[in-house]
């Protein structure tokens, strides 16, 4: 393996951080490495901890192939919060001076989906959509002309409609407002309580208000929402409504790109982890008439950044 050319693909979102490392043979790809860190949206944690993240993943697939860490011959890069060209510039140039390569591309953490896609059994359409559900939300859509479009990816406070922090904090206000009498659900409440190790509604403040990974540990209650114990109108209809929300962003994506043939490339923890989330999801598109002629759960993207790396995708 030492004499094989090597490339990075390194794909960085709301909560973790993937490097993996391969060679290539022909159009075939060889992972060879692994490896995993923290959050990689710099809007979130800031550039800095993204970086050190990024550093750590590569490492670490270096170590997992029990390969000396050294140049690589391509290395692309996909982050959360990166998708203007402003802040494409400013990661490529911290990119070039910081990581080891002869050759590097930067992209968003949407745009990887549809490279992640390119394969013999993958997506085959006019034009391809990708809908990111996991701790925030992003539609992003390419024609075969490659004409683009976006909906969505303004961050949590903001907008990630949809999403499991948009899901969670629905919850979170639900079980609030039934401390308050104002609803009935002790069920979901209790739930809460029980997860975040809080004697009392009123624990919940701090909890919540804490700065140290407050987004991360909101979105992870999302998982509540989908177990049967808890099931109740209130709580389907915030699943629903949500659900509603993504499908609107793949239809106004659609109807940005002047298409109504396209395939549907779904990407993200929480929709790839709740296949009742993604039916809901697609019901909905189906209502609106903009039901996707093929859908395709892509549930690592990082393949797409070591697609690109290795030069077998163009974005």
């Amino acid at each position: 393996m030492e004499q094989d050319q090597l490339y990075l693909g390194i794909d960085g979102g709301g909560t973790r951080t993937v490097a993996w490392l391969g060679t290539r043979c022909g159009n075939e790809l060889n992972i060879v490495g692994r490896g995993n860190a923290g959050c990689g949206n710099a809007r979130v944690i800031g550039l800095e901890a993204v970086a050190k993240n990024v550093q750590y993943a590569i490492s670490q697939a270096f170590v997992d192939a029990r390969v000396d860490q050294r140049q690589v011959e391509g290395l692309h890069l996909s982050l959360a919060g990166v998708g203007r060209p402003e802040e494409k510039r400013a990661m490529q140039a911290w990119a070039e001076a910081q990581l080891d390569s002869r050759r590097v591309t930067i992209s968003s953490d949407v745009e990887v989906i549809l490279a992640a896609c390119e394969q013999p059994d993958g997506i085959q359409s006019r034009a391809t959509i990708a809908l990111v559900a996991g701790t925030g939300s992003i539609v992003f859509g390419k024609s075969t002309e490659g004409k683009q479009a976006r909906c969505g990816g303004w961050g949590f406070l903001l907008g990630d409609q949809g999403s499991a922090f948009d899901i969670s904090l629905q919850l979170l206000r639900l079980a609030c407002r039934t401390a308050d009498g104002l609803e009935s659900e002790h069920k979901l409440l209790d739930a809460i309580l029980d997860a975040t190790g809080c004697a009392g509604a009123s624990e919940l403040i701090g909890w919540t208000y804490d700065v140290a990974g407050t987004r991360e540990r909101v979105a992870a209650f999302a998982r509540l929402a989908f177990e049967p114990t808890l099931q109740c109108p209130a709580v389907q209809g915030i699943v629903e409504s949500c659900a509603k929300q993504l499908a609107e962003a793949v239809v106004a994506t659609a109807r940005q790109l002047l298409v109504k043939d396209f395939a549907l490339a779904i990407a993200g923890g929480l929709i790839c982890n709740q296949p009742s989330y993604e039916r809901i999801v697609l019901d909905c598109c189906q209502r609106m008439d903009y039901a996707p002629r093929q859908a395709v759960r892509v549930t690592d993207p990082v393949l797409g950044s070591l697609r690109l790396a290795a030069g077998l995708s163009q974005l």
